[in-house]
């Protein structure tokens, strides 16, 4: 591009069509990108993640001279601080769908998710907000501290824990959290019965 800078008119001219390329690319690459974090919904596919993030990459990579050529100072840094919020905003309706799952005792299911979750804030690296990071160390502890205790202790009567016993034992082999809560809650139904 720098070689191409006009002197006269015929260089004008070329520069002025590598412009032109170099606009219609980058629209097209923030174009692919957008698109890309728009079909991040109910799954967080890791090749999904993986295309965004090389996209992030490569518009950072060449923000110098696109911004020096086109005349779009900051452009790139707010659109990647906007694809960073969409992914946000897709990852935090992921989380919260995970609590779901917690609270509802469908917790292999849940730790797979979270394990999802990981993964793609891992690929994210640097484009992954800290509150996300957060979020996912609160869904953890908030995993650790399994709503069936203090549910139980309170209301028996309206949640019989057979379902509950079902669940658990499915994922009691998995995860050192759903043995200990599993014997809590075996310790705490037969002090009700005593």
């Amino acid at each position: 591009m720098t070689a191409l800078r006009p002197s006269n008119k015929i260089e004008k001219h070329f520069y002025e069509k590598a412009k032109r390329s170099l606009s219609i690319g980058l629209n097209q690459l923030k174009e692919d990108t957008r698109g890309s974090t728009l079909v991040v919904t109910h799954h967080l596919e890791k090749e999904q993640i993986k295309l965004i993030v090389e996209n992030l990459k490569r518009l950072e990579k060449n923000k110098f001279v696109i911004e020096k050529h086109l005349n779009t100072s900051h452009a790139i840094d707010e659109f990647i601080e906007e694809m960073k919020k969409s992914i946000e905003t897709k990852i935090k309706y992921f989380l919260n769908r995970i609590k779901a799952l917690i609270i509802n005792y469908n917790f292999s299911e849940a730790d797979e998710k979270i394990d999802s979750v990981i993964v793609v804030r891992n690929l994210l690296g640097k484009y992954c907000i800290k509150d996300i990071s957060d979020q996912i160390e609160n869904l953890q502890n908030y995993e650790k501290t399994v709503v069936i205790i203090t549910r139980y202790d309170s209301e028996y009567m309206l949640n019989p824990p057979k379902k509950s016993f079902e669940k658990l034992a499915n994922v009691n082999s998995t995860n050192q959290i759903y043995s200990e809560v599993l014997d809590k809650l075996r310790k705490l139904i037969l002090e009700n019965f005593r």
